[in-house]
């Protein structure tokens, strides 16, 4: 029973095995992306998760988590270099 007094029938969902997929409510995009930026007045930068697609914001990260996403972003660049030079070579 609900705080009305009235009965409460629970929600039946189908079961399935398809997950849910993410989409941007501008473009109907379903990529998303990470992205470090200083807001206006601010000193510290924040993480902003945006459609890849069109770039609308759809969530800020806790500010701790940026200087550890930039800090990732630096290792995995070289390598995503080396991995590209390997892909060259071998398509060569």
């Amino acid at each position: 029973m609900d705080y009305a007094g009235r009965p409460v029938h629970p929600v039946r969902r189908k079961v399935s095995d398809a997950k849910a997929v993410s989409t941007c409510a501008k473009c109907a995009g379903h990529s998303f992306e990470l992205v470090l930026f200083t807001p206006i007045g601010a000193s510290k930068k924040l993480t902003l998760v945006q459609c890849a697609q069109c770039g609308t914001p759809v969530g800020v990260l806790d500010p701790a988590t940026g200087p550890l996403i930039e800090t990732l972003q630096k290792q995995v660049s070289p390598i995503d270099d080396r991995l590209n030079r390997t892909a060259t070579a071998l398509q060569a």
